[in-house]
C-alpha cells in the first residue's frame, strides 16, 4: 500500500457493509489483526485501507465473504 497522507477510518458496522460480511467477522479479523483498528471512546474503528487490502488479497469485488 502506498501512503497518501491521510488515514481514513470506518466504524466496525461501515467496514462490515463494505466487505459484505458481518460485525462479528469483523471484530474477528480485528482480533486476527488482518484488520487495523483503533478505539476512539467506546467506538472501534477500521482503516479504510485495511478494508481495501482485505477486499484486494482475496481477489473480490466490493462485496465478497471474507
Amino acid at each position: 500500500m502506498s501512503y497518501d497522507g491521510e488515514v481514513k477510518w470506518l466504524p466496525v458496522s461501515a467496514a462490515a457493509s463494505r466487505l459484505g460480511i458481518s460485525r462479528a467477522r469483523v471484530y474477528q479479523l480485528i482480533e486476527d489483526q488482518v484488520l487495523l483498528s483503533i478505539k476512539v471512546d467506546a467506538t472501534v474503528l477500521v482503516s479504510t485501507r485495511s478494508c481495501e487490502a482485505r477486499s484486494a488479497e482475496l481477489g473480490r469485488g466490493k462485496r465478497h465473504a471474507a
